[in-house]
């Protein structure tokens, strides 16, 4: 595998490494976020049923009192009962429609299905109680008035069957969401059980007369389901922490458990033992009603609290999705950088370095050397390539310097062999000439010397 593959897939792999680690992170807060939007419209929906749920738990309690208390109910009170059943028609409508149409839980076609029922059958004692409280008067109906008390309360079950159920997935999801839809059904009970001591003692009051024991074990029975979820919701919100949530509750323990006790224990007593009543029954209803105020405020907190948190949820999901996709924006600008410079400061020099050194190599030492001014590890290689080719050039000279002087040398040399076979040829030339010479001479001499002799000879 050459370098510039090497380069690549090194730089590739790291880049699709940064790319899949930030998708997948924008797809969990895209998750997220969309879990959170559906923790809000959850708890918006299942809250509204809480919110009528409770209207329905004063409205049953108006209507019990008015069927069974001698005596007109007011004009002004029928009015702002039927306004707040209104009220709770409305939110009913709503909730439903949008449970049914986003709500997905399990059971869900047939819990709507055990609403309407019961809501069926409590709309149709409604007509008759309506009927009933139109005529004015003394006319009380005792068994209209426990059907209806059993109409509404099966109602109210189902209507907390339907918002507990809708609420779990949410509560999965997140933990909070889950201690707020405890707290809320915890509310729930109490003013339920609260409402129905509060009816079931005022039908006694405004009779004046005792409590017979199984009455009083009932009552006892609806207090017990009081403590037991009072108790249970003291300790989830104080596992909770919220500030707004425990000043609710100090004020429901100082206005019904501890005001509002003492009426109750006041009037329990005097029914059990036949004595007068401390209160009428409209000043039982008034007390026992301010006192259920004060558990419906908090769930007016818990609702404050569950509508800011998961806000907050849906807005800091928002939030880390918009990051995660600004960080996956830079992963892919980051991966196209890395390549560009992989591609045009690292592959593309060395490239063009191959390139200038094979020249080099093939002794072109004319080739210009690129990127020799960069201030990087390509600038000290192109540095070190410059230096190679000027140490080329240079030993090139210094051939060609001892190339003319091994000429020159032998030029001389050549000079010097001429000049010395000169030598020798004159020298050899005068030496045969001396020697002819000296022949000649001795030739001479021998013929004087036989002339000279012969002269002798001939004197």
């Amino acid at each position: 595998m050459t370098l510039q593959k090497l380069l690549f897939t090194v730089v590739g792999a790291l880049s699709v490494l940064l790319l899949f680690v930030a998708g997948m992170s924008a797809n969990e807060a895209m998750d997220r976020r969309d879990v959170a939007l559906e923790v809000a419209e959850t708890v918006s929906d299942t809250g509204m049923l809480l919110d009528n749920a409770m209207l329905l738990v004063e409205e049953r309690d108006i209507v019990r009192v008015a069927l069974t208390a001698p005596g007109a109910m007011h004009p002004a009170d029928i009015a702002a009962m039927k306004e707040s059943r209104a009220e709770s028609e409305q939110g009913f409508r709503e909730s439903l429609e949008h449970i049914r149409d986003e709500g997905q839980f399990t059971g869900k076609a047939q819990l709507i299905a055990a609403f309407e029922e019961a809501h069926r059958a409590v709309s149709e004692l409604r007509l008759q109680a309506d009927g009933v409280l139109a005529k004015g008067g003394d006319e009380t109906d005792f068994a209209l008035a426990r059907e209806w008390s059993k109409a509404v309360t099966t109602l109210i079950e189902r209507v907390e069957e339907l918002r507990r159920t809708a609420t779990r997935k949410a509560a999965e999801a997140d933990a909070d969401t889950a201690g707020h839809s405890t707290l809320n059904h915890l509310v729930l009970v109490m003013a339920d059980y609260a409402g129905r001591e509060r009816a079931m003692l005022s039908e006694y009051i405004a009779d004046d007369m005792p409590l017979p024991p199984g009455r009083l074990q009932q009552i006892y029975g609806y207090r017990g389901r009081v403590d037991l979820a009072w108790g249970t919701l003291r300790e989830a919100a104080a596992m909770m922490g919220d500030p707004a949530t425990d000043k609710a509750i100090e004020t429901a323990n100082a206005q019904f458990i501890e005001a509002f006790g003492k009426t109750r224990e006041a009037v329990l007593r005097a029914g059990a033992s036949a004595r007068q009543y401390p209160v009428d029954a409209a000043g039982w209803f008034d007390a026992a009603t301010a006192g259920i105020a004060s558990i419906y405020a908090i769930e007016h907190s818990v609702a404050a609290v569950n509508e800011r948190h998961t806000g907050d949820m849906a807005s800091g999901a928002l939030s880390r999705l918009v990051l995660l996709v600004v960080l996956l924006g830079f992963g892919l600008a980051t991966a196209v950088t890395s390549f560009f410079i992989v591609a045009r400061l690292v592959v593309g020099p060395l490239k063009a370095m191959t390139v200038v050194m094979t020249r080099l190599a093939e002794g072109d030492k004319a080739v210009e050397i690129p990127a020799t001014g960069k201030k990087n590890e390509v600038g000290d290689m192109a540095k070190a390539v410059l230096v190679f080719k000027e140490n080329m050039i240079r030993n090139d000279e210094m051939q060609a310097e001892q190339e003319a002087e091994r000429a020159a040398k032998e030029k001389r040399t050549e000079r010097v062999s001429e000049l010395t076979n000169g030598f020798d040829a004159k020298a050899r030339d005068v030496l045969q000439t001396v020697a002819s010479a000296a022949t000649e001479l001795q030739q001479t001499a021998e013929t004087m010397a036989a002339t000279a002799e012969q002269t002798n000879q001939q004197a």
